[in-house]
């Protein structure tokens, strides 16, 4: 396979293992208490994937044509940010876990894997820089 098709396959597979993690966690009744930012780290480890999936396959990267509220940890009104979508102006639940206003008063930067480590996703994307060698490649 060319590349950009390894690096894509490599995302595909890290940004399903994060969200079969997360529909998991939310079926089993994960506590939030333990770690109460785990799902919006989860959530900009997944926003990163989608955006390089952008750039993988050569369009432009545009955070308004990304479908956020299909993570399964938010609860932002489906119904009303697919009608906007791909414009923009998208409805925030003032309760999701991921874009609430008391999530965004807690929200720390993941500076390591250990949040992606205790749940056996693997984060390590370094056979996904070999697209750089070959950017003008057609996938």
């Amino acid at each position: 396979p060319k590349p950009n098709q390894v690096a894509i396959n490599e995302i595909h597979d890290t940004r399903r293992d994060i969200f079969n993690s997360v529909e998991k966690m939310m079926k089993t009744g994960y506590k939030k208490e333990a770690h109460p930012t785990i799902f919006k780290e989860l959530y900009d480890e997944w926003m990163q994937l989608e955006r390089d999936l952008q750039f993988l396959w050569g369009f432009d990267l545009d955070d308004n044509k990304i479908k956020f509220w299909n993570f399964p940890a938010c609860s932002c009104p489906a119904m009303d940010n697919n009608d906007a979508y791909p414009y923009g102006y998208y409805a925030m639940s003032g309760g999701c876990m991921i874009h609430g206003s008391a999530v965004q008063d807690n929200v720390q930067d993941v500076t390591n894997g250990d949040v992606f480590d205790a749940l056996g996703i693997n984060t390590d994307l370094s056979n996904a820089n070999t697209f750089k060698e070959n950017e003008d490649e057609t996938v």
